[in-house]
């Protein structure tokens, strides 16, 4: 027995050090080792121990456990999306909004700016993949008015094999390509019901009533296709447009009409990046058909 505690000692001892070393890859693997059990870990729930810009102390954030976005919630309690700080400081105070996001991954977006932008009336959330779509479900519980939607938007109705970075579960795409950036060269596929643009936005148009729309698109490769089949009426609407644009060496995307994105990026009057400077919409055009040989991933935001 005695031989037995000491070794104890030694095991928690060199699992303290390997914790204190690499703390971020203990607590990934600490989830994957479990997979093969009866019953295996699926979602985490992460109580917030401070107020933060996606919720209060006290709150449960969940989330599929990974080494990127989960870790960073673990750590912080909180990310800042810039989005945010635009709607208050770019925008009509007055005026109330609707907010479309696809790509919601887990909802925090729409938490924090139901947290901090009170003038959002209205949330829609597309979000493909079902353990995200999961927790996504959980995170806007308190969100009173959304509509939440468990599919991919693309150029026509159809069933796809989406690829889902198991390291961060924020890099899904329907590009296999883009699992090149896992941190830990690990990735899964699921099949996904893909709806196309236009129908997807014939489906909601009644709900959307007379706000003015901010849409945000990060679809890892494919925001740019997204962006070039959003209909006329929408865009219209739309004061603010966010997308990732993503133009990195050997990244897989889908072929665009140039023509229908330079039509789509003509109702808006300004553009930026945080990333690049004095970017202009001919940018943008060149970015889109890999023209341009900048190694680049950044947000694009578009205003009118």
């Amino acid at each position: 027995m005695k031989i037995k505690s000491i070794l104890s000692k030694i095991q928690k001892k060199l699992l303290d050090i390997i914790y204190l070393i690499k703390p971020k890859y203990f607590f990934y693997q600490s989830f994957n080792l479990f997979q093969n059990y009866a019953a295996k870990p699926k979602i985490i729930g992460l109580e917030l121990n401070k107020n933060s810009l996606i919720g209060s102390r006290g709150e449960l954030i969940f989330l599929p456990s990974d080494a990127h976005l989960t870790w960073h919630i673990l750590k912080y309690g909180e990310l800042n999306y810039p989005i945010s700080d635009i709607i208050k400081t770019r925008l009509n105070k007055n005026q109330n909004y609707t907010f479309i996001d696809i790509g919601a991954n887990v909802g925090l977006v729409s938490r924090q700016l139901n947290i901090s932008n009170e003038n959002i009336d209205l949330y829609f959330c597309i979000e493909p993949v079902k353990n995200t779509f999961e927790c996504l479900e959980k995170n806007t519980e308190n969100i009173e008015n959304k509509y939440l939607f468990n599919f991919a938007l693309g150029e026509e109705n159809s069933l796809k094999d989406i690829y889902i970075d198991k390291s961060n579960h924020g890099n899904a795409s329907l590009s296999e390509s883009m699992m090149k950036f896992s941190k830990h060269n690990e990735f899964r596929s699921e099949k996904i019901i893909i709806k196309s643009v236009k129908d997807f936005f014939a489906s909601i148009n009644e709900l959307l009533g007379d706000n003015h729309l901010i849409i945000k698109i990060d679809v890892q490769a494919y925001d740019e296709l997204i962006f070039s089949l959003i209909p006329e009426d929408i865009l219209e609407k739309t004061v603010l447009l966010n997308y990732e644009l993503t133009n990195l060496d050997g990244v897989i995307k889908p072929m665009i009409d140039t023509e229908l994105l330079k039509k789509n990026l003509s109702y808006f009057r300004e553009c930026w990046s945080y990333e690049i400077d004095n970017l202009s919409m001919e940018q943008l055009i060149k970015f889109s058909g890999k023209h341009e040989s900048r190694n680049v991933e950044t947000d694009i935001y578009l205003l009118k």
